[in-house]
């Protein structure tokens, strides 16, 4: 007699795990193809957010220049007796509040490119091991101005 070392009639384990497991590689591709599609898009918003804060510097920068020339055109006016000293503080003020903004809005252009580079997945590597100044025993001599 021939024994055979599996069984012929399993009661359709077999397809049933075969189903299973297509079922489980089927999950996982829609779960990949999903978290893909969300980081995609991460990227895409990012490059829009930067897009658009660069436009907003820029116009930033046209509206900084233009301020200072009516400064400019103002601090003239005073001199020559034309207008008040007060219009010439009105001017330097509005350059203030733009300096300050622009300084802000360039910050944030700086976030928006970290959550970029963040997005595709790239790591920050601090230098401070790298920057690290010798240390030496001799004191620091100056040259004496002769």
């Amino acid at each position: 007699t021939c024994a055979l070392p599996i069984s012929v009639f399993d009661g359709g384990y077999k397809k049933s795990e075969i189903r299973r497991l297509k079922a489980a590689a089927d999950e996982n591709l829609s779960n990949y193809a999903g978290a893909m599609a969300s980081a995609i898009r991460e990227v895409e918003d990012n490059l829009v957010s930067i897009k658009k804060q660069d436009r907003y510097v820029f116009l930033l920068e046209n509206q900084l220049k233009a301020a200072e020339l009516t400064s400019r055109d103002a601090w003239v006016q005073y001199r020559n007796g034309q207008a008040s000293y007060l219009s010439f503080l009105g001017a330097r003020n509005a350059i203030d509040r733009l300096q300050q903004k622009l300084a802000q809005e360039r910050a944030n252009a700086v976030k928006y490119r970290i959550r970029l580079c963040r997005a595709l997945g790239w790591k920050w590597k601090p230098l401070a091991g790298k920057m690290k100044r010798k240390q030496t025993s001799e004191p620091v001599r100056y040259r004496k101005n002769s």
